[in-house]
């Protein structure tokens, strides 16, 4: 799922606020992610967030009572580009490459093995949320519904506060 609104994605942002403050639920955001514990599946027994304050605030919301683990694989993409730009980027064909950052595909084979971690962890029966960014859900996603990477930015984007949940499939066996 992305995290409910944040004070950094609102337009115009707050003058003068903080980073802190900016990387906390609005008050729409709040009732956004109270508003989801009723998609919550039950055998939901850990959420997974970024180490953002917006993402920890979503999943406390979310799903109170339930551990809640920062996952640092969950962050944003690396880079200064906007997602605005690799979403245009990505229309055209383009796996942009920002300096010091991830193209679409690095951030792809993060979330990759991220799943695989995942499998790892969770028994028989169990299920995991995992509370990201509007350019890592996507990421995410594509990988468990198989969508061609650069269809990803505009086939499997997630609006604030929006879950979308898809079975964690087996891993594959390994070949010879």
């Amino acid at each position: 799922m992305r995290h409910a609104e944040a004070w950094k994605n609102v337009e115009p942002r707050p003058e003068d606020a903080s980073p802190d403050e900016l990387d906390r639920l609005t008050p729409a955001g709040e009732t956004q992610a109270r508003a989801l514990r009723s998609q919550l599946p039950e055998a939901v027994t850990i959420v997974w967030t970024s180490p953002t304050r917006r993402t920890r605030q979503t999943a406390e919301l979310l799903a109170p009572g339930r551990v809640v683990a920062r996952e640092p694989a969950l962050r944003n993409l690396d880079g200064g580009l906007s997602w605005a730009t690799r979403r245009e980027a990505a229309a055209r064909g383009e796996d942009l490459q920002p300096e010091d950052g991830e193209t679409l595909a690095a951030g792809a084979s993060r979330a990759r093995a991220l799943l695989d971690r995942i499998r790892r962890t969770l028994g028989p029966g169990e299920s995991a949320v995992l509370v990201t960014h509007g350019d890592f859900a996507p990421l995410l996603l594509g990988e468990l519904r198989h969508t061609p990477l650069l269809e990803r930015p505009a086939r499997d984007a997630l609006g604030h506060g929006e879950m979308a949940c898809e079975p964690l499939p087996p891993t594959p066996p390994l070949t010879p």
